[in-house]
Order: structure tokens, then C-alpha cells, then sequence
């Protein structure tokens, strides 16, 4: 008996439950499939800030510790947000261009805040992300209006 038929023979009530349970599983798969990719980009965003708190000598820690902590929950929204802004200002076209412009804009970050004698840590950093949208504007005036961002990305990879 061959698959079609043996679906065909099925009760409606049966199939009715078949369908449902084949809808949740897809749902289910996708629900995982999307946390994986939040989880990634998270991920991402946070490699850059740890690294440039490292090469500080500013406190760091691993990613499944700080996952752990009260900062986290405030941590991925604005991770969210992050990727929003560089995928719409700098348009990189792979992982390593995106990291490239975390770097980059956490670097803008770190300086402001080296200015203000504010102390680094991923708390600080992630009060102050929304900040990124002025530092880059008013460190490269002009260049997202003209889509110029961009050539920042090229100009590193030269």
C-alpha cells in the first residue's frame, strides 16, 4: 500500500489530527530554526564587544556565562536592534563584513566612552548601543545618507 492510498483511506478526523501535528512540527522546526539564527547573531555581536574589552583589559567573559547574567535579556534586544542598523546602514554581504562593522561601530563606542571616562564592560555597552547611530553620523558625516558606509567595509578588506 503505497502512502497516497494509505492517506486516502484515512478517516477525516484522522487526517484532520495528522495535519495538525505535521503543521506544529513544521512550525516547531522553524521556531528552532529561527532561535539558532537569533542565538548566532547574538553571538556575534557580543565576540566584538568581548574582544575590543580584552584588547582593553577591561573584565570579559565567556558567552554562556554572560547568557547567565540580568544584562543578557537587555542584551538581545539591543542585539536585534544592532544587526538592524548594520544590515540597513553598511549592507555587508557576508559574516566577516558583519563583524567588520560590529568591530568597527564598538570601537566608536569604546572611544566615546574612553572620552567621558565611563568604564568599559558589556553593561555599559549595551545601555549605550543606541548611541552607535549618532557616533557613526557624526564620525563619517554623510556617508549613510549617500550610501557610503559601504566602501568602509571595502576599504578594510583592501
Amino acid at each position: 500500500m503505497d502512502l497516497q492510498h494509505f492517506i486516502e483511506q484515512l478517516p477525516e478526523s484522522e487526517l484532520r489530527d495528522l495535519q495538525c501535528n505535521i503543521s506544529a512540527r513544521l512550525e516547531k522546526n522553524s521556531s528552532v530554526e529561527q532561535d539558532k539564527d537569533n542565538e548566532d547573531e547574538q553571538l556575534q555581536v557580543f565576540s566584538a564587544i568581548s574582544k575590543l574589552l580584552a584588547a582593553n583589559g577591561a573584565m570579559h567573559m565567556p558567552w554562556h556565562v554572560f547568557k547567565g547574567t540580568t544584562d543578557f535579556k537587555l542584551f538581545r534586544t539591543k542585539a536585534g536592534w544592532l544587526k538592524s542598523y548594520v544590515e540597513s546602514s553598511f549592507k555587508p554581504k557576508s559574516k566577516i563584513e558583519r563583524d567588520f562593522c560590529y568591530l568597527l561601530v564598538f570601537k566608536l563606542l569604546f572611544s566615546w566612552f574612553e572620552r567621558l571616562n565611563i568604564p568599559l564592560s558589556y553593561r555599559t555597552c549595551v545601555n549605550n548601543a543606541e548611541r552607535i547611530r549618532l557616533l557613526v553620523d557624526t564620525t563619517f558625516p554623510g556617508y549613510k545618507q549617500a550610501n557610503l558606509l559601504n566602501k568602509l567595509i571595502q576599504k578594510a578588506k583592501a
